[in-house]
């Protein structure tokens, strides 16, 4: 049985997908600095974990999915992945803060 990063790698390089960005995420991007050229530059490396979520659409698969960048750092993104590839939105995450993140729930 695949792992989830696998299945995800799967579904993802599948088919040629058209990104969509959302507005929540361009704000998002704008707000926390990330440029959406890193996030398809992050596309293109390796993923350090990936969570399957509950889709909202019929024929929808939600992720989770984090990037290692720099130092303590991880980028983290929520795509849909259906007829094209819909960031849904991003943040930038280190390991202590989703320790203590984990922690509070």
């Amino acid at each position: 049985m695949a792992s989830v990063c696998e299945e995800f790698l799967r579904l993802l390089w599948a088919k040629n997908r058209k990104l969509a960005v959302t507005l929540h995420a361009r704000a998002r991007s704008v707000s926390r600095s990330i440029p959406l050229g890193v996030f398809e530059e992050d596309l293109k490396g390796e993923q350090v974990a990936v969570a399957e979520c509950q889709a909202e659409g019929k024929g929808e698969r939600k992720f989770d999915v984090y990037y290692r960048q720099k130092g303590d750092y991880f980028h983290r993104y929520v795509v849909v992945l259906n007829d094209c590839l819909r960031l849904i939105t991003l943040m930038r995450v280190s390991k202590s803060k989703q320790a203590l993140a984990r922690k509070a729930r």
